[in-house]
Formats: C-alpha cells, structure tokens, sequence
C-alpha cells in the first residue's frame, strides 16, 4: 500500500513548453546594399521531445546536441509579409570555437528555414530535472553577437532574444496528485484511529 501511495503522490517529470521571441532588423539577400527591414518571430518548443547529450570538461560544457525537439507556433513577421508554419523539427548545437569556455551555439527549425548562431559563456552545469530546457532558458542572459537567417531570404540581425517558460501543468497530473495525497490522509487517518 505505501508503494501504491509513493507512486500517486510522484509528479512525472513534464516537459517544459519554451517560448522564444527573436527581433531585430533584417535584410534582404538577394539585394546588393538592401535597406533594414523590422522584423520579430516567435516560437515554441517541447524541452523533452527528442534526444539531449552533453560533455562538460575543464570546468563547464564543452558541447551539447539537443536534436530533434519538436516546435510549433512559428510566426515571423518581415516588415509587411507573413511567414508561418504550424510545426517542425529543432535542432541546437554548440562546441567553443577555441580554447576557454566560450560557446558557439547553431540553432535551425525545419521546415521554417530559421538558422541561428549565437555566441555565448558556456554554462558550467545544467539543472534537472530538464537539462535542455536549463540551457535554453538561460541562453539570454549569457549570449553576445547573434546572427541568422530564413529561407536563405532574409540576413538577420538580432537585438532581442528572450526564452521563457510557459509550461502549463497538465490537468492529469493535479488530479492524479490530488488523489495521491487524498490517499495519504486517509491512511494517516486509519492510523491514528487505531
């Protein structure tokens, strides 16, 4: 019974749902000398849906592959045009370009054609229960220069790149804790009436 009881009262390990929200201007590629043109983009992605490695060595992470995590909701906005899709493949990978702990992060969603590298300060640990979701989320505070590009279109340059959580508990789990912890009092109940 008190095996039965740990089991209800454990939260499963949930995924965090991350938002990024990249600005900036952008440029026109196929143009010699184009004009900055204003754009920002927007996207979620699922922490835990593909495969994570990391090696740290010499006191902080020396690379890191987080492939295949899936992302939907992409939405850019280019000065006046649109470019969406609904969902796809994210990649992120990162390795110092020389010696030290500085980092140099590429980031790609397919098939929206996003193509990101960021350089930041390599991180020294990463927490759980969701290594990769640690890492996103603190890509901000410890990036510098950040470029990109879509579709081979557009150049991008970024002035704002911000990842927050917004994970929601799933209804599932609170009734499962609810019922976990029901059962607890009512054994601590049956115990002391005996």
């Amino acid at each position: 019974m008190r095996a039965l009881l740990l089991m209800l009262v454990a939260f499963p390990v949930a995924a965090a749902e991350l938002q990024f929200d990249v600005s900036g201007n952008a440029f026109d590629l196929q143009q010699f000398n184009p004009p900055a043109v204003p754009y920002s983009l927007s996207f979620d992605v699922d922490s835990l849906s593909g495969q994570q490695t990391y090696f740290f060595a010499g006191g902080c992470m020396q690379s890191v592959s987080l492939s295949g995590l899936a992302y939907n909701n992409f939405s850019m906005h280019v000065g006046t045009q649109t470019i969406s899709s609904s969902t796809g493949r994210f990649d992120f990978g990162g390795r110092p370009p020389g010696p030290g702990c500085g980092i140099e992060y590429y980031m790609g969603l397919g098939p929206a054609g996003l193509i990101m590298t960021l350089y930041a300060v390599a991180p020294t640990s990463l927490g759980p229960p969701d290594p990769g979701a640690s890492l996103l989320l603190g890509l901000p505070a410890a990036r510098g220069s950040t470029y990109g590009s879509i579709d081979e279109t557009w150049g991008l340059d970024v002035s704002k790149f911000k990842v927050k959580d917004v994970s929601v508990d799933e209804p599932q789990t609170l009734w499962l804790a609810a019922l976990g912890f029901g059962l607890c009092a009512l054994q601590c109940r049956r115990r002391r009436s005996t």
